[in-house]
């Protein structure tokens, strides 16, 4: 049979001991050109082989850690200089109104909070990587779970202009699982539901049980996601769009230790979203059985 040649072969430069090309096919791939010459039994050179390896996949990790180190400079820098402006202001005598300098050391209290909450998801991302990640499982009230996750973010929702609600059955069961892990599960949830929201739109949490488990949904109306990108929501270093993250805010490590977390406690994450009309993230929690909550 006929032997296709392809055209990326040929565009490489000879002058690059591994050139690599990028191919239109229609989506986009970059392709690293291997070659070896082929040397007759007197060592002249008689030809060349030339081998293509897809490294279109390593490529896109590589610019999305690129990002990643972008965003988080962003977020570290932002509030420390914060805080430094405010204190400076303070300790130079500037600020004498005890009434003003309390609502400069609150900012500088949130702005602290901040940088923990950033440190807090590189140190868990550092453990799941290493495989030190542990649960400490015990019978949860979720009720309570989701009740302190909403307090958390009480001030970011008001800062957005968005009205949480949340709703659960009277009756429901314990939860077999970590109670901090998971409020920080909600907390994430919530975070990113009220920083992708419109000003006066609503985020809803609700919980059902369905058979052995019990599961959480968080519903807001914000801008949605497109579906090219919900594939890859809860992967290391993704973002949908990182000029948007950089505005709404946060590192984009949020869901990928969500996806962690509940597949650590048996669960599963999952997310049904609209462009323009918003997003609906769910997981799944056991529910304690009789043994566990003794």
């Amino acid at each position: 049979g006929e032997t296709v040649l392809h055209p990326a072969l040929l565009d490489a430069d000879d002058s690059d001991a591994c050139p690599e090309v990028t191919v239109f096919t229609p989506r986009p791939h970059v392709l690293k050109v291997l070659s070896s010459t082929i040397r007759t039994e007197t060592g002249e050179p008689s030809g060349e082989v030339r081998v293509l390896h897809d490294v279109t996949r390593e490529r896109e990790i590589e610019q999305m850690k690129d990002d990643f180190i972008s965003t988080v400079s962003h977020e570290l820098r932002t509030p420390l200089f914060s805080i430094k402006g405010f204190v400076d202001l303070i300790l130079k005598g500037k600020v004498p109104d005890p009434a003003v300098q309390r609502e400069f050391l609150s900012r500088v209290l949130e702005q602290a909070n901040h940088l923990s909450a950033i440190v807090n998801d590189l140190l868990d991302t550092a453990r799941l990587e290493s495989g030190r990640f542990e649960l400490r499982r015990t019978a949860v009230d979720l009720r309570q779970v989701i009740a302190s996750a909403i307090a958390s973010v009480e001030a970011l929702a008001r800062e957005r202009g968005v009205d949480i609600t949340w709703n659960a059955p009277a009756e429901l069961p314990s939860a077999f699982g970590d109670a901090r892990r998971l409020e920080q599960v909600v907390t994430n949830l919530l975070s990113n539901a009220c920083r992708f929201s419109n000003s006066s739109s609503r985020v809803e949490v609700t919980c059902e049980v369905e058979g052995d488990h019990i599961t959480v949904r968080v519903a807001d109306e914000g801008i949605g996601i497109p579906p090219e990108a919900i594939p890859h929501l809860f992967d290391k270093f993704y973002q949908v769009d990182s000029s948007l993250t950089r505005r709404a805010g946060g590192t984009g490590l949020g869901l990928y230790i969500t996806r962690n977390i509940v597949e650590a406690h048996g669960g599963r994450v999952t997310v049904q979203s609209q462009v323009g009309k918003g997003s609906v993230f769910s997981f799944t929690v056991p529910v304690a059985r009789d043994v566990e909550t003794e």
